[in-house]
């Protein structure tokens, strides 16, 4: 955070205890998504990069929802989105 503070990009600290894409968090996935219903996407600004697919999120707002929602339970494709 200091580092990427210091080189003037933005970064915040995400309090969370474990990766949680896991399958053990499954069943959120499904309450996440209502919740998702109710919020508008505009068009992004700038390339956004969903987590597991290490692609750019769909132009599609609702297909961007489901694949947000569905990160929950699956892994971060990490070194395929740095690349």
């Amino acid at each position: 955070h200091e580092l990427l503070s210091a080189a003037g990009i933005k970064a915040s600290k995400l309090a969370v205890a474990a990766a949680f894409h896991s399958p053990l968090v499954a069943d959120a996935a499904g309450p996440f998504r209502a919740v998702l219903g109710g919020v508008t996407f505009g068009p992004a600004r700038a390339p956004v990069y969903a987590n597991t697919t290490a692609a750019a999120y769909p132009a599609d707002s609702e297909s961007a929802k489901d694949l947000l929602a569905n990160q929950l339970a699956k892994p971060v494709a990490f070194v395929e989105q740095i690349r």
